[in-house]
């Protein structure tokens, strides 16, 4: 099974539950992917960390996450760089 990666900044903990409150997140995780008690999902905020969480009550304005695995996310060690050229209008 492929766990779906979200992201979602900033990340606040108290203990090992994370509480999310976004409404498009909760739209994607409850409707979207249909997300029910004890499914388990990834959340990263960017900073090269991320959270293997599992569902553990939810509600039409939050889901509350219990924090099962805290690992190393994936680092660029390159730099990306997009440059575009203005063209001329005739």
């Amino acid at each position: 099974m492929k766990l779906q990666r979200f992201l979602f900044a900033p990340l606040n903990f108290s203990g090992h539950t994370i509480t999310l409150y976004d409404k498009e997140l909760l739209n994607q995780l409850l409707n979207v992917f249909r997300m029910k008690h004890g499914s388990q999902f990834i959340l990263f905020d960017g900073s090269g960390t991320e959270y293997l969480v599992e569902v553990e009550d939810f509600s039409k304005k939050e889901i509350k996450c219990l924090v099962k695995e805290e690992r190393l996310g994936i680092v660029r060690k390159k730099k990306l760089t997009i440059i575009f050229s203005m063209i001329k209008k005739e």
